[in-house]
């Protein structure tokens, strides 16, 4: 079932006191879930389930078993890409509501 995402939830506010919620946030998890579930080009559903004991996203299938945890279903930029979107991104245009 898909939940609308509330861009305002401050995902601090159910973890667990001095844990990361990037790694405990259970609605974040949730959110992770709903946002990588997807069928790929080949037509195959790559469904993510929360229920697997010590893994963070898991998905199984004749594709493979896969594990993931909360950073990486975020792709990493590498020097020279998170360069080039800083310059053709203009910061001073973000308001700052993130704190």
């Amino acid at each position: 079932m898909k939940t609308k995402i509330d861009i305002n939830f401050d995902f601090r506010s159910d973890t667990p006191p001095g844990k990361d919620p990037d790694a405990r946030s259970p609605t974040l998890r949730h959110y992770h879930c709903q946002l990588w579930s997807k069928p790929l080009p080949g037509g195959t559903k790559f469904n993510l389930v929360t229920t697997t004991p010590k893994a963070y996203l898991h998905h199984k299938s004749e594709l493979g078993d896969f594990v993931m945890a909360s950073d990486s279903v975020m792709p990493t930029l590498g020097r020279s890409a998170s360069r080039m979107l800083s310059a053709k991104f203009h910061w001073r245009n973000v308001s700052n509501s993130f704190g």
